[in-house]
């Protein structure tokens, strides 16, 4: 998925219409999200991604890296780093025609039966549920 794409669909998916009106964010706070993301992007076949990579990357602890991410996007490094990693596999089911456990690694997951539980909970249907509801449409 393009980064930028996703920036935008992250920016109208995400809390950011506070009763009925959009929060504003400040480009500081824009430029820091999207390198939260590039980072994410940069190690997402990297099974070892996680919250900590991603702050010492940014020079942050963890608790910095959180608190911005919840003040900024209403969601915590952990969730983005899952959505991103969920996205990428949709589109990867979709277009690749890959194996599961093959896409499994591709965004960072080890064991496939992990992926599958994290796929279904984040989607509500299995990878292999997905791609036959993708290919029907």
């Amino acid at each position: 998925m393009d980064k930028v794409r996703f920036w935008e669909d992250l920016m109208e998916t995400q809390s950011y219409h506070q009763q009925g009106i959009r929060k504003s964010i400040s480009r500081r706070h824009e430029i820091f999200v999207r390198k939260v993301i590039m980072v994410i992007y940069q190690h997402l076949d990297i099974h070892l991604l996680d919250v900590s990579l991603i702050a010492d990357h940014l020079c942050l602890s963890v608790s910095q890296l959180n608190r911005k991410l919840n003040t900024i996007l209403d969601l915590p490094a952990g969730h983005l780093i899952r959505q991103i990693r969920m996205q990428e596999a949709a589109t990867f089911l979709t277009h690749d025609m890959a194996p599961v456990g093959e896409i499994a690694w591709k965004v960072g997951y080890k064991n496939h039966a992990n992926f599958c539980r994290s796929f279904k909970q984040y989607y509500g249907c299995t990878p292999t549920e997905y791609t036959h509801l993708q290919v029907s449409r």
